[in-house]
């Protein structure tokens, strides 16, 4: 109720204490004291002072009335406030109920996962056995008497008689007999290794999914945990302060009430006294009356106690070292042989952050060539969804609106940071590549460019697709400069082009027997691609991820017992290689050797520049090695100091540092996807932002440090937390990068692009975003 009314009931007691008195003096003045009947006509009270006395009478009986129904709405406030705490725990147990069926899920995606491990662990112990079968059957001792006969014919038969004759019909029957059971043999133990391997690597990806859906079903239920108990904590923190506050004004209330209920009484004491009985005991008895105000007390109910909200379950989450521990490390698939890695773990952060969150194959929607980039654009106005910018000298760009034919779309990219030529993984499972085809590499069987003039030239469906054998498709695609590499279906490796050190894993003008027209090139001529181009010597391993670079390639593979393994072939002279050795390249060596990366370090993706190569490994960190002539390195030391990294034993395993991608809260930052691009190298990092260091000709690696740092990494003090993100935008994160020779590119998680360089020449580097799209 109205607080000046209140305050007039205090105004009104006055005055009318004032009356009574004033009129009870008149009459002792007038000697009428001895008189108790006397009437209002004996006070001098006129009749509209008694219709004015009726109606402060009725206010304040009024008044009386609105004083306890004030009260009792403040009660009512107070009861309903206090279903407020309640509230906050109904909803806290309505979100409790939802985290409690997220709880679910993990409990289920964690018993899932173990078993698939489990699985892979036991069908990864079958391949190993059957590998060891295979292998020992392929390497056990021919028998004696198979021996004898085939040292003889070696040795030269010279039969003199039918007895000789009869030896050597003999020795050919042996010999016949061995091998004609030798090959189905060798067959069956090749079928069973090959079929078991694919077994492995089938489950492998399963797993991947069902790690993935492990670790993303637990970052939902640590978000709606943290949510509910700060929703909570929120809840009864608001509701307590309105409950703070009104319990003051109630206070208030009840003091101002109390006072103005006892001045009301007395206000209808003395009007009563003044219509009826005017004495001075009657007086007396007003000033006197005590007033009963027990029934004004507000009664102040007790809020409900605050729900606990126990978000220990999730105080370890994704890739936390204790999380970790907990549900990968601590398996039996993980500790007894053979042992099976997790793959790389994708945080919490990074889910929230960024989509970037399958493998590298699902990403290769953008590739980056010399003076240009490509692009997989789903809402783009072009039948085959790629979209390229930049030179169109060797036809890389191929217009803009790249044709591969009617009805066909992309599915990936690939391009080098050094070479001129695209290649596409198309919806139908063909491989289709453009651009520079002076040394072979777009596998076409001549050395004809693709996609040049105005307008285009060779491109749709007069663009031929790429044959990599019979029965055979493309998984990967490993664009280098003037050669190609692609990981087939059967997890082999074939590469064309250009091999003047090796890195196609085999030198064409050496084949036995002749190849194609005999140079350093396959694929330049007819009858040099197909089920004729040889697979790269990977030693039985399946390949599971590469790169590509300038006159070097890397492959991932997984090695029946050690897991995996990453093996690079081509150029060394610069240690791009990472063997630890002096080789000069792979021309005359084995393809095949494993790169030390120290003690429980593989790698997880690989990424090769101009003549050094990053991995990214399965703890998140990214190690280089080759040449440091800008820094692409990351070890903030000049070349003169580091000049080539993986030339000496030394240089790599244990020896090989890290690059400081700097801290986060004193932890190191992790990275989840790698570029290389010609001289420099970028990575997303947990969380969506983006690092890169190395050659930054006219601020193509990092615009904001330009020109004050032209090359970065190849001191001290410009890696770590002194290499700033990539300024990407207000709340903008990256998902994918591509660098070039000079020029990055990167695909932000609102689907747009944003792309620098410092080209003279827009078009080079212009945004993908620029284009009508």
């Amino acid at each position: 109720m109205e607080e000046g009314r209140l305050d007039e009931v205090h105004n009104v007691h006055k005055d009318m204490e004032a009356l009574a008195l004033q009129k009870l003096a008149e009459m002792e003045h007038a000697g009428n004291l001895s008189d108790y009947n006397l009437t209002r006509e004996d006070f001098g009270l006129s009749n509209t002072t008694m219709t004015l006395l009726h109606s402060v009478l009725t206010e304040m009986q009024s008044l009386l009335a609105q004083i306890n129904a004030s009260h009792l709405a403040d009660e009512q406030l107070l009861l309903d406030l206090a279903e407020g705490f309640a509230q906050c725990n109904s909803d806290l147990s309505s979100r409790q109920l939802q985290s409690q069926n997220l709880s679910t899920l993990v409990s289920g995606a964690s018993s899932s996962h173990d078993a698939c491990r489990t699985t892979e662990q036991t069908l990864s112990g079958q391949n190993g056995t059957a590998w060891l079968n295979y292998l020992g059957k392929g390497t056990e001792a021919l028998p004696q008497d198979v021996r004898n006969c085939m040292q003889a014919y070696l040795d030269g038969y010279n039969p003199q008689t039918a007895e000789h004759l009869q030896a050597m019909i003999d020795c050919a029957a042996t010999i016949s007999s061995f091998f004609g059971s030798f090959e189905p043999s060798m067959g069956t133990l090749k079928d069973t290794y090959f079929s078991s391997l694919h077994a492995v690597n089938n489950q492998s990806e399963d797993c991947r999914v069902e790690q993935s859906t492990l670790e993303s079903h637990f970052c939902e239920y640590r978000q709606q945990l943290t949510d509910s108990c700060d929703a909570i904590d929120t809840c009864y923190q608001n509701v307590n302060q309105t409950w703070l506050q009104l319990l003051a004004t109630i206070a208030a209330s009840d003091s101002r009430r109390e006072a103005s209920y006892t001045a009301a009484k007395k206000v209808i004491c003395y009007i009563q006294l003044l219509q009826s009985n005017l004495t001075q005991a009657a007086v007396q008895a007003c000033q006197d009356l005590v007033v009963d105000t027990s029934g004004l007390a507000v009664h102040i109910p007790d809020p409900a106690a605050k729900q606990v909200c126990d978000s220990s379950p999730v105080a370890d989450f994704p890739c936390e070292p204790a999380w970790v521990q907990s549900e990968y490390l601590n398996k039996s698939w993980y500790k007894d042989p053979p042992q099976i890695a997790p793959d790389t773990c994708i945080s919490c952060a990074a889910r929230t952050s960024t989509t970037t969150t399958t493998a590298p194959q699902a990403l290769a929607n953008l590739a980056a060539f010399e003076r240009g980039t490509c692009a997989i654009v789903e809402s783009a106005n072009v039948p085959s969804k790629v979209w390229c910018v930049g030179s169109s000298v060797y036809g890389a760009q191929a217009g803009n609106k790249v044709d591969l034919g009617q009805g066909r779309t992309a599915t990936a990219l690939a391009s080098q940071a050094s070479g001129n030529h695209v290649c596409a993984l198309l919806d139908n499972e063909e491989t289709k590549c453009w651009g520079d085809n002076r040394r072979g590499p777009l596998g076409l069987g001549d050395d004809a460019n693709r996609g040049t003039g105005w307008p285009v030239t060779g491109m749709g469906d007069v663009l031929p697709a790429v044959d990599v054998g019979s029965n055979r498709k493309v998984v990967k695609l490993m664009a280098g400069h003037h050669f190609t590499c692609a990981i087939l279906d059967d997890q082999s490796v074939k590469c064309w082009g250009f091999s003047d050190a090796g890195q196609l894993g085999f030198s064409p003008n050496a084949v036995s027997g002749g190849y194609g027209n005999n140079n350093d090139e396959a694929g330049d001529a007819p009858d040099e691609m197909g089920d004729n181009l040889p697979t790269v010597d990977l030693a039985g391993n399946p390949a599971l991820d590469g790169d590509a670079g300038t006159q070097s390639a890397c492959a991932i593979v997984q090695h029946p017992t050690d897991g995996r393994q990453l093996t690079c072939w081509g150029r060394n002279w610069e240690g791009q290689l990472g063997r630890g050795s002096v080789i000069g390249d792979t021309k005359s060596a084995p393809t095949y050797v494993p790169i030390d990366l120290g003690t429980d370090l593989h790698a997880v993706q690989v990424s090769v520049g101009y003549r050094s190569a990053c991995a990214l490994l399965n703890t998140g960190a990214v190690k280089c090695w080759g040449v440091n002539d800008f820094g692409q390195l990351g070890r903030g030391q000049p070349s003169s100091v580091t000049p080539n990294v993986g030339r000496q034993p030394e240089d790599m395993g244990d020896g090989l540092p890290v690059v400081d991608l700097g801290t986060n809260a004193g932890t190191p930052r992790k990275a989840i996807y790698i570029a290389h691009g010609a001289w420099h190298v970028c990575a997303i990092l947990e969380g969506g932002g983006l690092k890169c260091w190395g050659r930054n000709h006219l601020g193509g690696a990092h615009p904001q440090l330009f020109p004050s740092q032209p090359n970065i990494g190849d001191f001290p003090n410009e890696m770590g937390d002194n290499l700033p993100f990539i300024d990407l935008g207000v709340g903008r994160t990256a998902v994918k990068v591509a660098a070039g020779r000079d020029h990055t590119c990167a695909r932000l998680d609102d689907d747009t692009f944003k792309c620098w360089s410092g080209f003279v020449n827009r078009f080079y580097w212009q945004s993908l975003s620029d284009y009508d799209l």
